[in-house]
């Protein structure tokens, strides 16, 4: 897959800002490298089968490809226990969400006299 984080030592989102929603949790940052990566977890706590980890995996990347990702971060997707009940336009809507909360904002000017 392309523009996937692969090395276990730049899963370090200690930095990252959160943005949590239902069924996934976003950490991103700025992007490190010259294109923007992204990386799923989903942990065995949380998913005890193989089954039901892959299934969240590629309910993820089916909610991405809907979605148009930001290229200025890198993101790390953790899913959530609720995740496998969450259908594909919902999912896509909070994963919409989710990316929208990470675009970045205007800044406001104060206007002191």
């Amino acid at each position: 897959m392309k523009n996937t984080i692969k090395s276990r030592k730049n899963f370090d989102f200690s930095d990252a800002k959160v943005v949590v929603m239902p069924t996934i949790v976003v950490k991103f940052r700025k992007k490190r490298g010259a294109v923007g990566e992204y990386g799923i977890i989903t942990n065995k706590r949380t998913f005890p089968t193989a089954v039901q980890r892959n299934h969240a995996r590629r309910l993820i990347r089916a909610w991405l490809q809907k979605c148009k990702r930001p290229t200025k971060f890198d993101i790390l997707f953790i899913a959530r226990t609720n995740i496998l009940e969450t259908g594909l336009t919902r999912g896509v809507g909070q994963m919409a969400k989710a990316i929208g909360k990470m675009r970045p904002r205007k800044k406001k000017v104060n206007s002191t006299q």
